[in-house]
């Protein structure tokens, strides 16, 4: 896969109903974990749903929730970025 700001995303972690979680490099080198849209799910409410994750995590600042970094649109979708710490 090869999404703006996303170079590589190297390893499922979890594939669900409606959404599927990556481990990835940014551009910038950074490890990265990807949450998009699943194959399975509809796209227009599950991009929606992303959205809305987007906007809830962009107002927080509370310990332990692990901060957005970026919300990326290709042609077909959204995904969230979020920084790899593990």
């Amino acid at each position: 896969m090869h999404s703006k700001g996303i170079s590589l995303v190297q390893e499922l972690i979890h594939q669900g109903k409606r959404s599927r979680i990556s481990r990835g490099v940014s551009e910038s080198n950074q490890a990265v974990v990807i949450k998009q849209p699943s194959h399975h799910a509809n796209p227009l409410s599950a991009n929606r749903r992303l959205l809305h994750e987007a906007d809830i995590l962009s107002e927080l600042s509370i310990n332990g929730v692990i901060p957005l970094v970026e919300c990326l649109k290709s042609e077909t979708d959204h995904s969230l970025v979020f920084l790899d710490n593990a």
